[in-house]
């Protein structure tokens, strides 16, 4: 599989060194090949002034898009609020996109639930 990798650290004393370690170990154990890794230093607050995370949205929205799983750490690295989550999973679900975290699948259809 093809995956790529989304990383959100909140503060800049925070390094996101550890989430990518674990995530490319993750990637690397199950045969996976991340094509391109997304990286955000920003507040859980405001989902749509994180860079990264918006081109990732556009990448996974793109048909000519070269991946075809999202790998986060967990959910909370995306977003907390959950009308953001539930926005996200149907951009996921739309484009036909998985979304796993090293606990499993995140199912992108209603209802919401950890595979």
């Amino acid at each position: 599989m093809k995956v790529a990798i989304y990383i959100r650290v909140a503060t800049i004393e925070q390094t996101a060194e550890g989430q990518r370690n674990l995530l490319m170990e993750h990637a690397r154990t199950l045969g996976w090949e991340v094509k391109k890794v997304y990286e955000d230093i920003a507040s859980a607050r405001d989902m749509f002034s994180r860079r990264a995370l918006q081109n990732l949205i556009l990448d996974t929205e793109s048909a000519s898009r070269d991946f075809d799983a999202v790998l986060v750490h967990g959910v909370d690295r995306l977003t907390r609020d959950s009308r953001d989550l539930f926005s996200l999973l149907e951009t996921f679900r739309n484009s036909a996109m998985k979304l796993i975290t090293p606990r499993g699948e995140i199912k992108c259809e209603l209802p919401f639930i950890l595979g």
